[in-house]
């Protein structure tokens, strides 16, 4: 596999010369001519900054076009990239950073100059345009970084330079970091034979190639927004459409854009799935001629929401199936009939896999047991966790924790899960890292963290603490926003004076989830008055804000919480509080409290 990192740079000067496009933002457009400028003179900057063959770069920056450059470039340099999520609190940031061990780092200004333990690492601050620097000065100073030092600036004093394009194939393509603890976060390291042998089968499945465009709006710093985004489109000679993400009010819009910029193949969670089902009014998004492959990703597909959106469209809806561990898939539902059942995630693609009960014998067809997974795209072991790595793998087996039949047509399916991650919305999330967090604020004895089902977001994130005395909820709340990212973050934490323990002291699981069940079933409906101080409260309640730090003029932007979940949940209890139903334009209308309070009052004053 040593031969794919040159042919990526082989592909970046074809292209280059055509003046194609390579990433549309929407708003921007990277081309291959600018990216093959900036690989070339970033190959200059990393080995200025002693940046050696299989040297960590991580990247932690908002602009995804900066982000996406630094990644490519530090891998074909022969670098192991590590984007971190925009979201990363400090505490976890300091924790990665001391685990990932980089020789250079890059990161906004704004945090380069906030955080000043960065002062360990070897970093160059990031701006966003050279319009902006002057209001930078100011913070650059302090620590005697000039404009001109800053990404992308600091390419303008190195002339172009070949990259590497080298380093063998069991060396890394880029390491992720799945939910884990702070104190322990766990590194996924992907090999470069790992990388373009899944690279490899994805174009072959999906026929990927030089006019396909693809629509990828996950994180960067996932496997499905990095590798099924700009890895993928750069192998294929491909372009790239990264729009902003899908939020209530945006929806139509970038749907309406699949026929405008020629998709030929959208990639999309689960739960946006289920908003489009919800939301939208038109049926006719995935019509244009250019279009082929409607894609689900990151997340199990509801076989009811599954059968509805392929009815409702008139197109077949793919489902991929994989883990972090195996780049990003592994299973193919589709686009071969020969694969294609509803409700599976299809066969295993250029892997092996087999199912193993409880007992350690293996399952025949219609028995349930832990899938299992073996193949090229399998990653080599966590970073620097050896006893993390042996659990994962089972006699050479990569264990996926997932339990699974297997059909008698040779598609396999999902029927529960061993382990206790929660997917909500296509992200992983670690209920240790939750209860971690609850564990610190005062008075909290004991936490215990699950997932409970959702129509539109496969899981919501909920918790019940073990207090010494009363706590407030939304102190809590307030508590978790320091430390972890906005999707991790409990909807709802109940307080007990004791967690239901068996005799061996562990924590009853059932029990927590009826526990949890009960208090959110039994939440008190108030009385409906159409005035902005009870919008307020109720939104206090849903966003568990404390109500003095609402105003009436706040907008969705203001509101931490306020993102496409803490919107819908907004409405629901609307619609419950005072009796109303919106329709689809009226729910996307609401960007702020005003605005909400218009539409009720036109609904409740009508005659």
């Amino acid at each position: 596999m040593d031969g794919e990192i040159k042919k990526l740079y082989q592909q970046i000067k074809k292209c280059a010369g055509n003046r194609k496009c390579f990433v549309d933002f929407q708003n921007e457009k990277l081309t291959y001519h600018q990216l093959l400028r900036t690989v070339e003179r970033l190959a200059a900057c990393f080995r200025d900054h002693a940046c050696i063959t299989g040297s960590r770069v991580l990247i932690f920056t908002r602009n995804d076009k900066h982000a996406i450059t630094l990644c490519l470039s530090a891998l074909l340099e022969g670098l192991t990239p590590v984007i971190l999520p925009v979201e990363t609190k400090k505490e976890r940031a300091q924790a990665l950073l001391q685990k990932v061990a980089p020789q250079l780092v890059f990161i906004d200004a704004q945090l380069h100059q906030t955080w000043e333990w960065l002062a360990a690492f070897q970093c160059i601050p990031v701006v966003e345009e050279k319009q902006k620097i002057h209001r930078l000065l100011n913070i650059l100073h302090s620590r005697e970084i000039g404009a001109k030092d800053c990404y992308p600036n600091i390419l303008e004093k190195y002339a172009s330079e070949a990259p590497l394009c080298g380093s063998q194939g069991e060396s890394l393509a880029f390491i992720t970091f799945s939910s884990g603890t702070t104190s322990a976060p766990k590194g996924i390291p992907i090999s470069r034979d790992n990388l373009f042998v899944h690279l490899a089968t994805l174009s072959r499945i999906f026929s990927y190639g030089s006019g396909s465009v693809i629509f990828n709006n996950m994180s960067l710093a996932h496997v499905d927004g990095l590798v099924q985004g700009p890895m993928l489109a750069l192998y294929a000679g491909a372009e790239l459409f990264r729009p902003q993400s899908f939020t209530v009010q945006n929806m139509e819009f970038l749907l309406n854009t699949l026929y405008s910029k020629r998709v030929t193949h959208c990639l999309i969670v689960p739960t946006i799935l289920s908003l489009i089902d919800r939301l939208t009014e038109h049926d006719d998004y995935f019509d244009g001629e250019e279009f082929q492959y409607l894609i689900s990703v990151a997340g199990k597909l509801d076989r009811n929401l599954w059968q509805r959106i392929q009815e409702r469209f008139g197109i077949r809806v793919n489902n991929m199936y994989g883990l972090s561990e195996t780049v990003t898939g592994g299973f193919f539902c589709g686009p071969d009939d020969d694969t294609f059942v509803v409700g599976t995630i299809g066969k295993p693609v250029d892997m092996e896999a087999t199912i193993v009960k409880d007992s350690g014998d293996t399952a025949i067809v219609g028995e349930s047991g832990e899938l299992l997974l073996k193949g090229p795209n399998v990653f080599p072991g966590y970073l620097d966790a050896p006893e993390a790595s042996v659990q994962i793998f089972y006699d050479g087996w990569l264990r996926t924790g997932d339990i699974a039949q297997k059909r008698i047509d040779g598609t396999y399916e999902i029927v529960g899960r061993k382990k206790s991650v929660i997917i909500s919305g296509g992200f992983n999330i670690q209920p240790d890292e939750i209860d971690e967090v609850l564990r610190r604020y005062p008075a909290v004895v004991d936490s215990v963290t699950i997932g409970v089902g959702d129509d539109e977001w496969g899981e919501i994130v909920m918790s019940a603490v073990e207090a010494e005395t009363n706590i407030d909820e939304t102190a809590l709340i307030e508590h978790c926003r320091i430390y972890l990212e906005s999707h991790k973050i409990p909807k709802k934490i109940v307080s007990v004076d004791s967690l239901p323990r068996g005799i061996s002291g562990k924590i009853i699981l059932p029990e927590i989830r009826c526990i949890i069940m009960d208090a959110t079933g039994n939440a008190v409906k108030g009385e409906a008055v159409v005035a902005i101080e009870e919008i307020i409260v109720l939104a206090s309640s849903v966003f568990k804000i404390a109500r003095e730090k609402l105003s009436a003029n706040m907008s969705s932007d203001d509101v931490p919480g306020w993102d496409s979940l803490g919107h819908l949940n907004l409405i629901t209890r609307v619609e419950d509080e005072f009796d109303v139903q919106f329709s689809m334009d009226e729910m996307m209308s609401v960007d702020s409290f005003t605005r909400l309070l218009e539409v009720i009052k036109a609904k409740v004053e009508s005659p």
